[in-house]
Order: C-alpha cells, then structure tokens, then sequence
C-alpha cells in the first residue's frame, strides 16, 4: 500500500527525463522491439514493474526481451495485435481457433443482441449490458464474415459496424466487455486487470493528485508539503511537481464488470495467485498464465491455416458425408436393383422351369408320339399280318366252303341222283304197279268183255 492508495496494486516508479525510444512488444507474438512514445514506453515499464510484483520475473532479473522467453519463464501468453486481441484472448480461455470461438460468441449472443434495440423501440434507454451485448454480437459477426479476406480487418468491421447503425464503431473492446464477455462464455469469472501508468487520466487533464497520495511519506513529497498548506491545491501541486521529476504512478485493478455479485473484489495477494489473469495494456489484451500451462502463442497466421483448415475438414466432411448419402442411396438403388433383378431371375428361373417342364412335355409327347406312331406302325404290321392270316383264313375257308360247296353239290347231286334213281325206282316201280294194275284192269275188262 502506498500511502492513502486504496487501489488493489499501485507502484511509484522514477524514470529519465527522456525514455528510451524502443521498447518490446509485451504480450505480442512479433519477436521484436519497435519504436515507441514515452507513453507507451512507460506502459511497459509498468508492466514489468507488475510481473515483479505478482512473482512472474524475480528481483534483480531483467525482464526477458522475446515472446518465447517471457512465455516459457514469466506466463505470459501472447495474442495476436490486430485490434481484435479480446476475443484472442477469449479464444484462448474456451481452448478453440479464432473462428470457432466468433461463431460460438454470435450462437451464443444470438438471443439478447436485440434487446438494446427494442429497449429503443419502446422510447427507453438500453442497459450498458444490453448495449455491450449487442455490440459484441455486431463485431463478432463482422469478424467472421471479414475471415475469407487477407490483411487487417479493422476498417471492414468498422465500416459494417457504422453501416449497422451502431454508434461506437470502434473494433477494440473495452475491458467492462471483454470481461463481461468471457464471464459469459467461460461460465465463471476471469479477472480483467488494467495496467496502466495514467490512473485517472492524470496524463490528459494533468491532475497529478493521485500520485502525491500515492507518494505521501516520500522525503520529497514531505519537503514540497512543508510550504503548503495540505489542501486540493497543494495536493495537485505537489503531484505536479512529482510528475515534473520523473514519479510515475502504475496502478493494476481488476474490473468490477462480470464479477459475480457474491464474489468481492480481488485483493492484490488473490491476483498473485489467481491464474490466467486477462492483461489490459494500452490498446492490447494479452494472457498471464502459469508457468506451467504455459501454451503456445497465438498469432493471425496459425487462426487463418487453423479456419481454413477447418473449413476445408468441414467441407470435406460435408461431401464425404455427401458422398456417403450418395453411396447410400446407391447401394439401396443397387440393394432395390438387385432384389428387382433378383426377383427378375426367379421369374426366369421359374420360366426357365417352366419352359423346361414344357420341353419335357413336349419331349414326352413327341415321344409319346413316335412310340404310338412306332406303336401304330407295329400294330399296322400285325394288322396286317392278321389281315393276312384272316384272309389266309378265308382262302382256307372258301376252299374249304368250295370244297364243301363241290362236295355238297356233289353230295346234293349223288343225292339228287340217287333221289332220282329212287324217283325213277318208285315211278317205275308205280308204273309198273299201274301197269300191273292197268294191266290187271285190263285183263278184267278184257274178261269182262270178251270174258274168259
């Protein structure tokens, strides 16, 4: 605690009049240094100055200078500064590519994005959550459609942003919605600490109060205090002068936004050991991680091959599932082909059977017909043999006939000749009677007449 400072951390530090003009790129995946202002250069200092503070660096050792380094022994996890480093850093806390985690966040946000605009359809005035949730929506989907093209996105998202009628087009999110977001996505609370050298714009309205608070205690804030009275003035006097010999004020605090209302604001000893901490920077969030789960860095290129990777799986997902639906329905066409063709050859077969049973039908009745057309050959001859034999019969009888015939006539005529004879017998033995008799009767007459 410095003096009267009630922050959660806050650290007095003297600099040079003029600082150096490069400084390292904290939480940057580029491995190098670049030009900077004093502003700039005294946000880093600051920084360095907090990862002493929490133990990530030791006392008396330089901070490392590349990205490699200050991930492997201080934690801190670099995300790519292309002005979208919030959901990077929300990327990174729900372990997905960049652009999963913008189509979880649109599903995700799908369901409250309008309720800004109809709070203003109804003539009242939106939440500020309300507000942060549609503008997170807005950017996230902008985001996702700007993926397909190469290069910074900034511009494109702030066009379509100013295009969707939304007031603050800027792409960078504050931190009361990085944190409000990653509470939301993440299911539980993860702290959003802002580092900075300028604690209450001291820098743009040169109120410099703050830091003699801070100081007070300092020998020199004490001779400054010794001729004036202790008042606003004095206080803003002395800051001034503070300022003017290279004090500077660094100050951490964690953001009251998307801090579940039952948890208390984090003390100074919780942000040493409450891991992964989201770093507000100037104009860039990054990660302070364990050491231990210290993973690798994110940058732009590995989030464009990781979509385009991603897209070009679903899409080959999408046409061999495609191709599967196809090849089912083709092998239930060919299972359908063959049971008709199936059902086709039964039918053949079962014609063929039948056209066999009639071949050996019409085989049997061909046979059939040349055995009776044999059988009526055979028969015809033995007909004909017995046609023979019967009219070898009949010679036999008619000679037998014409022998009994001539045999009868000759027997009819021996009769007949013999009946004539007996004929001729008794006629003449009757007409020897009647002669006898006419002879007798003549006699008598002759008696009679001439008598005896």
């Amino acid at each position: 605690m410095l003096g009267t400072f009630d922050q959660c951390w806050g650290a007095l530090v003297r600099t040079e009049r003029r600082p150096p003009p490069r400084a390292p790129r904290f939480g940057s995946p580029w491995p190098c240094e670049e030009e900077v202002s004093p502003r700039q250069w005294m946000e880093r200092a600051g920084f360095a100055v907090f990862l002493r503070a929490v133990g990530a660096v030791e006392r008396g050792v330089a901070v490392p200078g590349t990205p490699e380094e200050l991930r492997r022994m201080c934690g801190v996890v670099a995300v790519q500064d292309d002005g979208f480093c919030g959901f990077w850093c929300l990327a990174y806390l729900l372990g997905m590519d960049l652009p999963r985690t913008l189509e979880k966040v649109t599903m995700e946000l799908d369901s409250c994005r309008h309720l800004a605009s109809h709070a203003r359809a109804q003539g009242r005035h939106p939440s500020a959550e309300d507000r942060a949730w549609e503008r997170l929506w807005n950017i996230a989907d902008a985001k996702l459609r700007c993926l397909r093209y190469r290069g910074s996105h900034v511009d494109l998202v702030s066009c379509e942003l100013q295009r969707r009628g939304l007031q603050d087009t800027n792409c960078f999110l504050t931190h009361a919605e990085l944190s409000l977001l990653c509470a939301r996505m993440c299911g539980s609370w993860t702290p959003v600490v802002e580092v900075t050298p300028d604690f209450h714009a001291s820098e743009e309205t040169g109120d410099h109060t703050m830091l003699a608070l801070a100081a007070e205690g300092v020998p020199t804030l004490e001779a400054i205090l010794c001729t004036f009275e202790i008042e606003a003035e004095a206080l803003r006097e002395a800051g001034w002068r503070l300022y003017e010999q290279g004090f500077r004020l660094i100050t951490a605090e964690p953001v009251a936004e998307g801090r579940p209302s039952c948890t208390a604001a984090p003390s100074f000893e919780d942000l040493r050991r409450m891991r992964p901490l989201i770093i507000h920077l100037g104009t860039h969030y990054f990660l302070l991680e364990s050491v231990e789960d210290v993973p690798e860095s994110l940058n732009m290129e590995e989030a464009l091959f990781l979509y385009c990777q991603r897209r070009i799986a679903e899409a080959l997902h999408a046409r061999s599932a495609e191709l599967r639906r196809k090849a089912q329905e083709q092998r239930q066409t060919q299972d359908r082909v063959r049971e008709e063709i199936s059902s086709k050859e039964k039918e053949v077969a079962n014609l063929r059977q039948e056209a066999l049973r009639l071949q050996l039908e019409a085989e049997e009745h061909r046979q059939e017909l040349k055995e009776q057309r044999s059988g009526k050959r055979s028969n015809s001859g033995a007909l004909q043999k017995e046609v023979d034999h019967r009219r070898h019969q009949v010679e036999i009888l008619k000679a037998e006939l014409a022998k009994q015939e001539r045999e009868t006539k000759k027997l009819v005529e021996d009769s007949l000749s013999e009946a004539l004879q007996v004929a001729s017998a008794r006629d003449l033995r009757s007409e020897l009677q009647w002669k006898t008799e006419l002879e007798a009767e003549l006699e008598r007459l002759r008696r009679s007449v001439i008598g005896p």
